[in-house]
């Protein structure tokens, strides 16, 4: 059975999760909406919508929709979520799920007394590679692990109406960018932060161009992560143990990552052939997640084991914490 879904919001993120929808044999894109005017025609052109509305609260009331991809600006996701959830769709909303931990709670509870899925699209943790990672380090590949490295910069030309540098928009590196690494080094401990200390620069137009985050763990574990949309970085994450260490390039979506191991011989340490392990996705990666989202509903499941609703609430809980030290709100909060 081929599950129907309809998108809210025709962007840049909905166009490469459509491209993906459309490789899955279990799934069909059965509506597309945007509010401005043509755009969600032109969306339907390229991945074959039959539907096409410029209401948000039409495509909801489509009975032939499932479930809704939510991929609107972070602004609107509690008012968009909660549109789907009360129309009985299943929801898989792009991350960050909201703008703050109160909003987070707000949709939990809404999906929960519905009864209806919902998941937020954090595609990083369903991609093979990342999964194999994490087995890898649970089955102690490196030892004991000890710190976490990451970075995830990008440059983006400053203008203040697109969503990184728009703060009405929830706009920023940390929110965009930074759950990127906070992910990872989750992802890596499965374990959230005892102590948190962040820098932060604010923009001219009042969001965070550049953000650090050092954080201690339990244990003396510890991570340095870090976000930028004012710079260029590699894109590479490090996991730290006591027996060697993994170098994975593109931690976000990982296709591959490298093992370097030492053993301790005599007095000294040898490095080993460095190991590559490869996990190659089809197209832009996005369909991990979508398949998730259809599994569980086909299980009768209301939130992903992989993406539990506690961990969204719990990132939220963080970077609100993060933008705290910073004195940095939204508008609306």
């Amino acid at each position: 059975m081929k599950r129907k879904w309809g998108i809210i919001g025709c962007g840049n993120i909905s166009e490469q999760f459509a491209t993906c929808l459309q490789l899955l044999e279990n799934a069909e894109l059965a509506a597309v909406a945007s509010q401005t005017p043509g755009k969600a025609k032109r969306f339907s052109e390229n991945h074959g919508s039959p539907k096409v509305y410029e209401s948000y609260l039409d495509l909801v009331r489509d009975e032939s929709v499932e479930i809704v991809y939510i991929g609107t600006t972070h602004n609107f996701h509690l008012e968009h979520t909660f549109l789907a959830l009360d129309h009985g769709k299943h929801v898989l909303c792009e991350k960050p799920i909201s703008l703050n931990a109160g909003m987070s709670e707000q949709i939990i509870n809404k999906a929960r007394e519905k009864n209806l899925f919902l998941m937020e699209a954090v595609w990083t943790r369903f991609l093979p590679a990342t999964i194999r990672l994490k087995e890898m380090i649970q089955q102690g590949a490196i030892g004991d692990v000890h710190k976490v490295n990451a970075d995830f910069s990008i440059f983006r030309p400053f203008d203040p109406t697109h969503r990184l540098y728009n703060r009405e928009l929830g706009g920023g590196a940390l929110l965009d960018l930074g759950i990127y690494p906070l992910t990872f080094a989750h992802l890596v401990f499965d374990d959230f932060p005892t102590q948190v200390q962040t820098t932060s620069v604010i923009g001219k137009s009042g969001i965070d161009e550049t953000s650090s985050y050092l954080l201690e763990y339990s244990g003396g574990r510890s991570a340095s992560l870090s976000s930028s949309c004012r710079t260029v970085s590699p894109h590479l994450g490090f996991v730290f143990g006591s027996e060697g260490y993994f170098s994975v390039p593109d931690f976000y979506h990982p296709q591959e990552f490298t093992l370097h191991k030492t053993d301790f011989v005599g007095l000294n340490w040898e490095q080993k052939e460095p190991q590559r392990f490869e996990f190659p996705y089809d197209s832009l990666g996005y369909g991990h997640e979508a398949t998730e989202v259809m599994r569980c509903i086909d299980e009768g499941l209301i939130e992903s084991p992989l993406m539990p609703l506690s961990i969204s609430l719990k990132m939220m809980k963080l970077m609100d914490a993060m933008r705290s030290q910073w004195g940095l709100s939204y508008p609306g909060e």
